[in-house]
This record gives C-alpha cells, sequence and structure tokens, in this order.
C-alpha cells in the first residue's frame, strides 16, 4: 500500500480557492534575500526550511493569515525566536456568535425537529387545547382535561409508526369502554369493597399479560375510568362510552398530523440498511489497509475505523422499525420480507468481519516495521555485538509469532506468559520449565533453517561450526535474521495480492452499494454488479492460491507460520464474505415468489394469529408460575396493584374538594420494575410536570384572556417538543409537552394545582417504597446472572464446536456422518439463543450502574463493558468455527480428504486443552464476583499463563501436521513437472529415448538432490551458473528411500512414485541399473568434498522433499540421465578390460584414479549440456502446473455441486484463527477480573474465620 501523505490529504479537503491564495500569499511574503537562499545548494539549511515552510501551507491554516503565520514562524525558526501560538480567536471569549446560530438552524437534525414541532404544535395541541379551554365546548367533552395529553402522546413522526399507535390507542379505549360500561351496569360505585376489589384486581389481571403491547396504557385507562365515575354524571351507563370517544378523537387529531407531509417508516429502514452495506465495505477497506499499509500511523488510524458496534446498532434497531413497516399499506409483502432477508444476509457477514478485524489487530500488532521501531529504539538494530531485546525468549517469540498476545499489549516481542518467566521457583511447576525448554528447541530449530536457506559466501559457509559462519549475522542477533526472512515474505505476498485487493473492494463497494439503493430483485439482480464480485473473488482465490503455490511449493524459506495464518485467514474471510453476498445475488437471479409469504398469509397473520400466537402456549405456564419469567411477572403485578390502590387511595381519601383524578398518570412513565429505572424516570417526569404547571399558572394568572393562555400553553409546547429527541433533554421535554395544556385546567384554582403536584409526587414516593420494599430485584444479581448464563452459553457452544472436531471428519459409517451433520447443524441454531443471553447482558449493565444502593465501591461500568465486548467476540469466534465446520459438512455424503484428517487429528487434543483451560478461566471469572474473598489472583494469572501458552501448541501441532501437506503438495506438483517435461523432450528427440527412459525411472525410484535447497535466497527463480562439476548436498539423494518413512499411515510421508509404465524399480539388484545407487553415492559425496569443499547440512523435520524452483526438476533429470550414461561406459569398460593382467601390471590403481577423475568432468559436461537442454521444458511445465494450482478451485467452483470458492484447508485455518479470538480477549478478561473483585470485595465483607470467633469468646 502507498504510505500516506497528510499534507497532501489536508490540501486535498482545502477549497482550491484557499490553496491558491495560501500559495500566492507565500510567493508574495518572501523576502528578496530569502529568494536567493532558494538558489543556493540543497546543503544549505534555508532551502530545506522554505521546502518544509510551502509543504506545510495546506496544513496550518486557510487564506492570507494562515499564511503569514507560518512565514512568520519559519522566520522565526531561523532567527532563533520563539513566539507564541496563535489561536485565531480571543482566548477569553465565551459568547456564543450569530454565525453559529446561523449555522445550526440549517442543519438538517434542527430544521426537520422544528418542522416536527410545528406540525404536532399547530395541528394537534392548538386545537386540541381549544377544545379542552374553551367554555362552550368543555362540557361537550367530558375528558376535555386530557385529550390534548392523550393527542400529543400519540403523535409519531412516520406514517407506519402513527398508524401502529393508533391501534393500540383504539384497543385501550375499547378495554377501558367495556371495563367503565360493566361497572357501571353493575353499579359498582356503591359498593366501596367491590370497587375497591375492581381497582386492584383489574390492574393485576392486567399486569399478569406480561409483554403485550400498550399493557400499561390499559391498567391507567381503567383506573381512571372508574374513578371517574366520582363526577357528575361519571356513573351513567354511556359515560365510559363518551370518554372512549373523546380518546379516540385526540388519536385522530395524531394520525392527521402525520399526514402532512407522509414519511414513511420504510425508508428509514432503507436508509438504515444501505448505511449499514457502506459500513461493512469501510470495515474491509480499513482492515486491507491495517493490514498493508507500510505506514504505522496509517495503520493506527485504520485500526481506529474497523469497529463493528454501528452494523451491531443497526442489528438491534432495525427489526423493531421492520415491525412498523407492516402498518404502511402500500409496503408489499414481498419488499417486507426482502428487508427481512438482508438483514439476515448481513447477520451471516458479522462473523467474518469479526474475523477480518481480529486478524487485522493481530497483524498490525505484529508488523514487520514494528520490530525495526523496536529494535532501531533499542540501539542494537545495526551493532553486530547488539543482543536482541526481550531476552532469550524474544527471538522465539519473534520468530513463531503465536506467543502471548492480546488487545492491550503492542509490544512486538511478546513477553512470556504470567507466571511462566524466570526461573523454576518461579514458575511453581517443573512442567513450565520444560515446556520453555521445549520452546527454546523449537525456537533454535526454527533459526537453524532459516540460517540453512540464507546466502553464504564460499569459505565462510564451509565451516559449518555455528550459525554466525552460516547465517552471515552474529548468532545472537538472530531474531533480526528472522525479521529479514519474514519481510522477504511479507513483500513479496503484499506484490501478489496488492492488485487484486483493490479490484476486489471496488467491486464490493460497488456491491453494497447497489444493495442499498435497490430492493427490487430483478432490479437487484440486472443493476447490482454481482458478476464483477465473482470475477474479483475468483482472482483474490487464484492469487491467494499463487501465494500458496509461492509459499508452499516454490520457496526455499520456511514459511513463516504467523503470517501464513493470519494472511490466509484474513483474505479467505475476504472471498467468503463475497460468497455469501453472491449467494444472495444468485437468489434474487433466480427469484421464486413461492418462497415468501403471499398477501393472504400477512392479513391472516396481522389481523388474529399474531395476537393469539403464543397465547394458547403462555397461559398454562403463567397460570402454573412455571417458568422464572412467570414467577417474575407474577411479582411485578402485585407490585403494580398496590402502587395504583396507593395512588387511588390518596386521591379519594386526601383533600376530596380539590381533587385531582390523573396524579396516577405518572406511574405510566414510571412504573419500571428496578429502583435506577424508577428514579431515573421519576426525575425526568417531576421535573417535566414541575415545568408544565409553572407555565400553566403564568397563562392563567398573567394573561387577560383565552388566547393569551393559548399562546403561553402552544408556544411552551412547541420549545418542548424541539428538544423531544435530543438527549439528556429528551424526557423531560416530552412531558412538560403533553401537561402544559392539561394543567391549564387545573391553574384555575391554585389549591388544585398544588394537589396535582402533591399526587404526582406522592404517587413516585410510594411506588418507589414498593419497588425496593415487595420482590425488590436485586439488580446486581440479575446483572451476574445475565453474566452467568452469557458465560455459560458460549462456552458451552465451543465445547461442542471441539466435540465435533474431536470426531472424524470423513467416517467410513454414513450414519454416523449425518449425525454429526445434525449436530453442526443444531451448534449453528444455537447462535440465536446465545446472542439473545448476549444481548440480556448488554441490557442490564446500564441498570446495574444506575442502581441507588450505596454499599461498596462504584459499579466497575467500563470493566464491565469491556469484559461485554470480550463477550460479544468469543460469541463471534463460535460463529466462525461453527461456520467454517458447516462448510467442511457440507456434503450430502462421506468423502475422504486427507488433506484435512491428519490436521484435525494433530489440531483435536490441543482443542481439547484449550476447552478445558477456558473453562478454568470463565470459572475464575464468576469466582471473583461471587467469591471475591477466596478467589487468589495468583492462582487465576497462573491458569492465564498456562491458557495463552496453549496458542503455541496449538499453532505447533497445526504447523507441523501442515508440513506433511506441504510435502505431498512438493511431491505431487514435482511428480507432475516431471512428467510433462519427461513427455516434452521425448517429443521432440533431442535426447536418446533409450537414455531419456532409464533416466526417467532413476528419477522417479530415488529422492532428489538438494542442491538447489541451499541455493542463496537473493537469486530465488533463477538457475545457478553451470560449473564443471555439480555441487549436491549429501543427505538425502543417497538415502535409501525407506529412511524417509516415520509414519507408515501418513500419505505424505509415502515413498516417491516409480514410473508406472511397467519397468522394474531401476535400483533393485536385478535391474541392470542396480549398481548405480551406489556410483551415484561415491561420485556425489566426491562432488560435495572436492568441488565446493561445503560440508552437508544436517536435513530437518518436515524438510525432506525440498522445494520446487526454476531448474531444479531439470537438474534432476540431468544429474539422473548423466548418472545413466556413466553407468553405461563404466560397464563398457569393465567388460573390455582384463581385471587379471590389469593387477598383474601393477599401474591399474594409477589408471583407475586417472578414469575416475576423467568421468567426473565427463559426468558434470553432460549434466549441464542435458540441464541446458531440458531447462526449457522443465520452466514451460512448471508455468503449465502453476496455471493448474491457481485456477484449480475456479474450476471445481463451476464443476462440483454444492462447492465454494474456499479449500478444506483453509477452512480449518478459520476455525484456528477463531480459537485464537480466544487467545486474544484472555488478557481483556484478565484485567476486569481485577476490577471487578475489588467491586465485589466492597460489597462483601471478610468472612470470620473459626479461630478468630474462638479466641473472641475465651477472651471474657
Amino acid at each position: 500500500m502507498d504510505t500516506i501523505n497528510l499534507s497532501s490529504l489536508f490540501r486535498a479537503q482545502q477549497p482550491e480557492a484557499e490553496v491558491s491564495e495560501c500559495s500566492s500569499t507565500y510567493e508574495s511574503s518572501t523576502t528578496p534575500e530569502e529568494s536567493s537562499d532558494k538558489a543556493t545548494s540543497p546543503a544549505a539549511g534555508e532551502n530545506t526550511d522554505d521546502r518544509n515552510v510551502k509543504d506545510k501551507l495546506s496544513v496550518s491554516g486557510k487564506g492570507r493569515a494562515a499564511g503569514n503565520d507560518v512565514i512568520g514562524l519559519a522566520k522565526a525558526k531561523r532567527s532563533g525566536v520563539r513566539p507564541p501560538l496563535d489561536g485565531h480567536h480571543d482566548p477569553t471569549s465565551d459568547t456564543l456568535s450569530l454565525r453559529s446560530y446561523w449555522i445550526a438552524l440549517f442543519s438538517p437534525q434542527v430544521y426537520m425537529a422544528i418542522f416536527y414541532a410545528l406540525r404536532i404544535t399547530f395541528m394537534v395541541a392548538l386545537p386540541l387545547g381549544v377544545f379542552a379551554r374553551h367554555p362552550n365546548l368543555m362540557n361537550v367533552f367530558p375528558a376535555h382535561v386530557v385529550i390534548p395529553l392523550w393527542g400529543i402522546v400519540d403523535c409519531r413522526y412516520t406514517f407506519g409508526e402513527q398508524v401502529a399507535f393508533n391501534i393500540c390507542s383504539l384497543q385501550c379505549a375499547v378495554a377501558m369502554i367495556t371495563w367503565g360500561v360493566l361497572n357501571n351496569a353493575w353499579h359498582i360505585h356503591t359498593h366501596p369493597a367491590g370497587w375497591w376489589c375492581s381497582v386492584i384486581f383489574c390492574v393485576f389481571f392486567i399486569s399478569l399479560f406480561g409483554d403485550v403491547r400498550s399493557r400499561r396504557v390499559v391498567m391507567l385507562q381503567c383506573v381512571l375510568i372508574l374513578q371517574m365515575e366520582s363526577l357528575p354524571g361519571g356513573t351513567e351507563l354511556i359515560y365510559p362510552v363518551k370518554v372512549g370517544r373523546d380518546l379516540v378523537m385526540a388519536t385522530g387529531f395524531a394520525f392527521f398530523q402525520c399526514l402532512f407531509p407522509v414519511k414513511s417508516i420504510a425508508r428509514d429502514c432503507d436508509e438504515m440498511m444501505a448505511g449499514g452495506w457502506k459500513h461493512i465495505g469501510r470495515i474491509a477497506r480499513n482492515c486491507v489497509t491495517a493490514c498493508w499499509s507500510e505506514d504505522p500511523i496509517e495503520c493506527a488510524i485504520a485500526l481506529t475505523h474497523i469497529g463493528t458496534e454501528p452494523i451491531q446498532s443497526v442489528l438491534a434497531t432495525l427489526p423493531s422499525k421492520l415491525f412498523f413497516v407492516m402498518y404502511e399499506f402500500w409496503e408489499s409483502t414481498l419488499r417486507l420480507e426482502l428487508r427481512r432477508e438482508r438483514l439476515t444476509v448481513m447477520q451471516i457477514c458479522m462473523p467474518r468481519l469479526h474475523t477480518m478485524t481480529d486478524t487485522a489487530r493481530a497483524m498490525v500488532l505484529k508488523r514487520v516495521h514494528r520490530a525495526h521501531v523496536k529494535r532501531t529504539q533499542g540501539g542494537g538494530s545495526h551493532s553486530p555485538a547488539a543482543k536482541p531485546e526481550g531476552g532469550e525468549h524474544s527471538s522465539c517469540e519473534a520468530a513463531d509469532g503465536h506467543g502471548t498476545r492480546g488487545g492491550a499489549r503492542m509490544d512486538l516481542q511478546s513477553r512470556e506468559p504470567y507466571g511462566a518467566a524466570g526461573d523454576a521457583d518461579s514458575c511453581g511447576d517443573v512442567a513450565d520449565m520444560q515446556r520453555r525448554q521445549r520452546r527454546e528447541a523449537e525456537r533454535d530449530e526454527f533459526l537453524k533453517n532459516v540460517a540453512g536457506a540464507e546466502p553464504t559466501d564460499g569459505a565462510d559457509g564451509a565451516d559449518g561450526a555455528d550459525g554466525e559462519e552460516q547465517s552471515g549475522l552474529p548468532q545472537q542477533n538472530s531474531g533480526l535474521l528472522v525479521m529479514q526472512f519474514r519481510t522477504r515474505q511479507w513483500d513479496r505476498t503484499s506484490e501478489i495480492l496488492k492488485q487484486p485487493v483493490q479490484h476486489y473492494l471496488d467491486a464490493l463497494d460497488a456491491v453494497l452499494e447497489g444493495l442499498g439503493k435497490h430492493l427490487n430483485p430483478h432490479e437487484t439482480a440486472q443493476t447490482v454488479p454481482f458478476a464483477d464480485l465473482r470475477e474479483a473473488a475468483t482472482d483474490l482465490q487464484s492469487k491467494l492460491d499463487e501465494v500458496h503455490f509461492e509459499a508452499l511449493i516454490k520457496s526455499e524459506t520456511p514459511v513463516d507460520p504467523f503470517l501464513y495464518s493470519n494472511v490466509f485467514a484474513f483474505h479467505l474471510s475476504l472471498v467468503v464474505l463475497a460468497e455469501r453476498l453472491l449467494e444472495y445475488g444468485e437468489r434474487m437471479h433466480n427469484f421464486d415468489r413461492s418462497q415468501y409469504k403471499s398477501q393472504l398469509r400477512r392479513t391472516w397473520e396481522f389481523f388474529f394469529y399474531d395476537y393469539w400466537r403464543d397465547f394458547w402456549e403462555e397461559l398454562p405456564k403463567r397460570m402454573t408460575l412455571a417458568t422464572p419469567r412467570d414467577v417474575r411477572i407474577f411479582k411485578d403485578a402485585i407490585k403494580m396493584a398496590c402502587a395504583y390502590g396507593v395512588g387511588a387511595m390518596f386521591t379519594e381519601n386526601i383533600d376530596p374538594d380539590n381533587i385531582y383524578y390523573f396524579g396516577m398518570a405518572i406511574l405510566m412513565g414510571v412504573g419500571w420494575p428496578t429502583a435506577g429505572d424508577t428514579m431515573e424516570a421519576s426525575v425526568y417526569r417531576v421535573t417535566g410536570m414541575a415545568c408544565a404547571c409553572s407555565i400553566a399558572y403564568v397563562a392563567i394568572w398573567h394573561t387577560p384572556n383565552l388566547a393569551g393562555e393559548l399562546a403561553i400553553a402552544v408556544a411552551a409546547v412547541f420549545i418542548s417538543l424541539c428538544f423531544r429527541d435530543r438527549h439528556p433533554y429528551a424526557h423531560t421535554a416530552q412531558y412538560c409537552s403533553i401537561l402544559v395544556i392539561t394543567a391549564l385546567n387545573s391553574a384555575g384554582t391554585k389549591l388544585v394545582l398544588l394537589s396535582r403536584i402533591v399526587s404526582n409526587c406522592f404517587t413516585v414516593m410510594s411506588y418507589y417504597a414498593i419497588v425496593v420494599f415487595i420482590f425488590p430485584i436485586d439488580v446486581l444479581r440479575v446483572t451476574y446472572n445475565s453474566q452467568v448464563e452469557a458465560i455459560t452459553s458460549v462456552a458451552d457452544r465451543f465445547s461442542r464446536l471441539v466435540d465435533v472436531i474431536g470426531q472424524p471428519f470423513s467416517p467410513d459409517d454414513p450414519e454416523q456422518f449425518a449425525a454429526m451433520k445434525a449436530e453442526v447443524t443444531s451448534i449453528r441454531a444455537s447462535r440465536i439463543s446465545m446472542w439473545m443471553a448476549l444481548n440480556n447482558v448488554g441490557m442490564w449493565l446500564p441498570k446495574a450502574a444506575a442502581d441507588p444502593a450505596p454499599l461498596g465501591n462504584p459499579y466497575p461500568l467500563q470493566a464491565m463493558r469491556d469484559m461485554y465486548s470480550s463477550l460479544r467476540r468469543l460469541g463471534s469466534a463460535t460463529d466462525v468455527i461453527s461456520t467454517s465446520l458447516s462448510a467442511l459438512f457440507n456434503d450430502n455424503v462421506p468423502r475422504r480428504r486427507p488433506d484435512v484428517e491428519h490436521i484435525v487429528e494433530a489440531v483435536a487434543p490441543v482443542m481439547q486443552m484449550v476447552d478445558e483451560a477456558s473453562r478454568v478461566l470463565f470459572q475464575d471469572f464468576l469466582d471473583a464476583f461471587s467469591t471475591p474473598h477466596e478467589w487468589s489472583p495468583t492462582l487465576t494469572t497462573y491458569h492465564f499463563s498456562l491458557f495463552l501458552s496453549l496458542s503455541r501448541d496449538l499453532h505447533h501441532a497445526f504447523w507441523t501436521a501442515h508440513r506433511r501437506n506441504v510435502k505431498a503438495l512438493r511431491a505431487n506438483f514435482r511428480e507432475r513437472v516431471m512428467n510433462r517435461t519427461f513427455a516434452a523432450a521425448a517429443m521432440t528427440r533431442v535426447v536418446d529415448p533409450l537414455t531419456l527412459e532409464r533416466a526417467r525411472d532413476l528419477s522417479f525410484a530415488v529422492q532428489p538432490s538438494e542442491s538447489f535447497v541451499r541455493m542463496p535466497v537473493a537469486r530465488r527463480g533463477e538457475r545457478q551458473n553451470v560449473q564443471l562439476a555439480p555441487t549436491p548436498t549429501p543427505g538425502t539423494a543417497d538415502a535409501d528411500v525407506s529412511v524417509h518413512q516415520p509414519d507408515a499411515f501418513d500419505p505424505a510421508d509415502a515413498p516417491a512414485p516409480v514410473s508406472t509404465r511397467g519397468h522394474e524399480n531401476p535400483l533393485s539388484d536385478a535391474s541392470p541399473l542396480g549398481s548405480a545407487r551406489a556410483v551415484r553415492r561415491r561420485s556425489t559425496v566426491r562432488n560435495a568434498s572436492i568441488v565446493s569443499g561445503a560440508s552437508a547440512a544436517p536435513a530437518h523435520d518436515g524438510d525432506e522433499t525440498p522445494a520446487v524452483t526454476n531448474g531444479s526438476i531439470a537438474r534432476t533429470i540431468a544429474e539422473s540421465m548423466a548418472l545413466v550414461r556413466a553407468t553405461e561406459r563404466r560397464n563398457s569398460r569393465l567388460v573390455r578390460r582384463d581385471v587379471s593382467e590389469r593387477g598383474a601390471d601393477g599401474r591399474g590403481d594409477g589408471g583407475e584414479n586417472v578414469d575416475e577423475v576423467s568421468e567426473q568432468h565427463q559426468r558434470a559436461k553432460e549434466q549441464a549440456e542435458f540441464e541446458k537442454v531440458l531447462d526449457p521444458y522443465e520452466r514451460q511445465a512448471q508455468e503449465e502446473e502453476r496455471r493448474a494450482f491457481i485456477a484449480r478451485r475456479s474450476l471445481e467452483h463451476e464443476r462440483i455441486e454444492d462447492s465454494t470458492l474456499s479449500h478444506d484447508v483453509n477452512m480449518v485455518l478459520t476455525i484456528l484463527v477463531g480459537t485464537d479470538m480466544f487467545f486474544a480477549e484472555a488478557e481483556r478478561m484478565l484485567k476486569t477480573m481485577y476490577a471487578i473483585n475489588e467491586y465485589a470485595k466492597s460489597r462483601v465483607p471478610p468472612r470470620k474465620r473459626k479461630g478468630d470467633a474462638a479466641v473472641k469468646t475465651e477472651s471474657p
């Protein structure tokens, strides 16, 4: 990626006129002396300063003043004077300018709020205020006091919300009318006991309905209609009908206001969803920037813009908005279902987004430029005797890249886990010391592999005594060698992936933008460029295969595990993200209307089924209190009945001459089950009511007529509605707006106005006392229980995934495979309950922080939010793993996949250990809160150390098994290239067919020479210069095939394939070439010792099959052909020579030596000629096989049904990265444990010890 240019960025953001003005200012302000300085040599400091000043013009400020300030600073710098900084404003001024008002007035947030406030004020508040205050209309409407309140409460901005609330208001009015008519028909008001039973049990039974919409409104209206029986005419049978008519009329005015103009909530949903799609594109682009940018500042900026919180907000808010879309009649059922389907697609994309963000953070933390910065700061990067930072363990951690790492640990060279550094006594266990020794051995092995691949200087590498001569660097500075090796791989990977990734991001942005604009299936299929995204994703997958090819087959150096794991997991997430979008595009292209709900079904559900869907299922549970939720609803019903009973008692018995019957209306807003929510809502409600009463008092007692009263009241309503959606004024402004006009009727009698204030305050205090003392809810306990439920769901889901991983992936029993596939499907379905539990934690955290209990320290809300964020990431990690397992079990019938089976077999035991260790860590987290004084920080830190140490074990197991795949890939590729090379050489007739056939058998029978493995890295991809004699390295070529079979059941360790043309083994005793093996061994040793003089490097585990570089196959074939020719000449000489006469002459030994030396030169010459002839064919064969390797997956995608662009091994790699997210969040969990434990200790006193109690009893 190109580095960011801050000056160009700010210049691009600045208008062209201002840039030109700034430039002209600089030119005009330059003195003649400065102009002459510009013409001096670049060695002078003035020229550099002037150029820097010119570059800074676009950053410092705008206009002529900004340019002059920068010039002044530059002049002061040359003169040595430091002028004060210019803030461009008076630092003592605190007045808001008129320009700020003007700018705010024309911002959409302000003028739209003013528009909606004006619409509600003049179309609802004003006419209903006239009905409530005009003397000729007051007697017509029995509920004239409250109709302005109901009208403003029911007002909504969008049509769908307005219709939904109007329907709820109609339902409440019908319920109130029915209840009032029944009470008046039975003359309940004449029986005080019956009347009180009606009040209390009415509220109680309505509360038992639980989460039914408008439950609170129905309770309030049913109690009000009973209290209004004390008014004149209140006992008439038709009186409840008149009250209901007034409420419906107020609701009609609210509906009328939303028509001018009509605003659709469906449009808001589409805009919100379009914003979510665009944010997905921004996350992908910023993650790519963070991964590949060379500028660390640009990486840090990109990391701040990869949060998924906006998308999570869309996923949490959009379903409730889509519910109101059903009430907009012009929106068809199909469009509603399509929006819900797209919301599901966005939810499916979330695990991949979390994988991208996690790998991006990990790659930034381990970037190579951080290594250079770290060593430069230490001052030892350029000194031969410098020692890498971090002690003896730093090289190991930097080499592997999979040490302890977390979200808060920013150093490149990760330290050892807590409790694992130091001597054996500090570890506390011999196992830790053994583990540390094993890590040091792994470090040495890795460095030995890297050092063996580095270039050597002839005689310097001949000794082979230590790592200093092999690598060209001191052994103690081997960490820098690893960084150089990683830089090489990083640059090569970036070079291959840069262009296709940019093409992919452009195609992804185009598709996401199209999804935000088009909803119709046919428009989506024709307009959205899914074809470009498919091409870009396929090209990116091909380039990933090319990186596979470069790293696993063509590279002579060991593959960096960290780079391999994170790079491929990150770009695979990009490909899988494209797959999810392409699957949706395929459904739109082959659109089937029968798969969606019909209009008739929507009508049935809308008018009947939705209301009674869960009623008969919930009714027996509610009657028998079968679940804890039913018990809690029962307790809340008792509390609400008590609250309304106390409020009615105050209204009936205190100051009956100045009675105000609507004081209990405050319970509709403050009747929450927790004390914190109740107190917060009560403060807002009482404040709004006090403001409304004050304004009403001024309007009634200081205005001469009705017009003045309504003018002041309507103005107050308008100002309050302007702040209806502005936190933290929203609640107070809402209550003030709905109570101002109703307070006008109470303000005529001052005692009634005072009675209203007292009634509201008394109701609030009484309900707060009920919440605290009657069935109180321990918010902290409920929050803790929700955390336990969320942690348990995440841990259990991960355990189930680990159990599936531990089973064979390709069982021979189809029934067992079907059972495993069903288990994976069940695990994927369990994500709904898991995310419900996680969202429940987020809902209860603010409630716990608002708990008024004064016990202990303040609630650690920030630590709890960090814990909640970690839990959500762990839940996403389980989604990543379950998605990958679903891709592995996507086949209808089991199939053999040896490339995955042995990797899973190696990783499964470590995954079991990770599962057990994570459960221990989760239990420590729960113990830190539940048993704070018994919780041991030392033991928890030790568990944390053991858990993080499993990260290396997991990656070591994966990489050890994956090297077998590398061996198999290299052997298979070598065989294919060799077959193509032999076929091309045979067709040209350049080489003798008989010699070519025998060389073919010999090349397939023996292992290839490792002479090309030790080729310098600087010449990678090039052929070595042709010499008089080849320089093969012994150890592999001269070893027997059976030596390279450590595991007979491993397909990667099988012996090299022999030619299948029906010929016998050329190395067997019966073969004419049976003696060729010994000749080859002797000649190879002589060539290595005489010509090159270099000692053989030991073969490393996993490197038995060397990389296939350009010219390596031709060199192997040429060596075999030269060996065949030498064997033929030797056999002919042995036949012609008389052995007995040569022995009697006494000069046989010298002649034989002379023949052997000449034979060596002859073999070298023939090998060079053969290699020169075969090199073009070998290069062409490698290029054909490389193209086939890269294009393999796209062809499989077109040929195999239900296959994807991703490979099975990549799915396993994604499982590994998903497990890595557990390690990344472990440190954040540990930090929150300490803060939570301190808070829990402050709330719970320590338990008394038995010995201390005995001493106290004996002391008297």
